[in-house]
């Protein structure tokens, strides 16, 4: 090899080095700086207390099996709403109605504005066939979403619908 090669070797791998440099720097803006996780959200995950968490292999120290149900349940934004939603049927439910009954129940939100993941959720259950819109909102005003009354709230996946959305 000659000192001509040597040199444009050299020089490729300076400019390979730089745009390297760049690429990490562009992703440096993404990590977490000074403990926060940039400040895209305030808060992902809540943390449990170890005693407060539930363990799957104990399930038998409940009273009844209306507990145990309950244990086993994940609650997630959309089940808790379905469970609003079918416990009374004969109420109407609207975003922010739903949002002041899940922050009562002291529900976890990972959102910094629950009240759009909460319409999301409403209206999956009205797109499952599980709830309906019996007035419809228009402008500023919401829609006003209650549950069938004749279709139960579903235990696992298999009893919702086929579809996807």
């Amino acid at each position: 090899m000659d000192k001509a090669r040597i040199e444009e070797i050299e020089m490729a791998m300076r400019e390979e080095h730089r745009r390297d440099e760049e690429a990490l720097d562009r992703l440096k803006r993404f990590l977490p700086s000074n403990g926060t996780n940039s400040g895209n959200s305030k808060r992902l995950f809540e943390y449990i207390p170890k005693n407060d968490r539930l363990d799957p292999i104990n399930v038998g120290h409940h009273d009844s099996l209306e507990d145990i149900d309950e244990a086993l349940n994940v609650v997630t934004l959309r089940g808790k709403i379905g469970q609003t939603m079918a416990s009374d049927p004969t109420k109407g439910w609207t975003g922010k109605k739903m949002l002041k009954a899940l922050e009562e129940a002291k529900f976890a939100f990972a959102a910094r504005k629950p009240i759009n993941s909460v319409a999301i959720a409403m209206n999956y259950w009205v797109k499952r066939g599980f709830a309906h819109v019996t007035k419809r909102g228009s402008g500023r005003i919401p829609n006003v979403i209650k549950w069938l009354p004749d279709k139960p709230f579903p235990r696992s996946e298999s009893d919702e619908s086929e579809d996807t959305i």
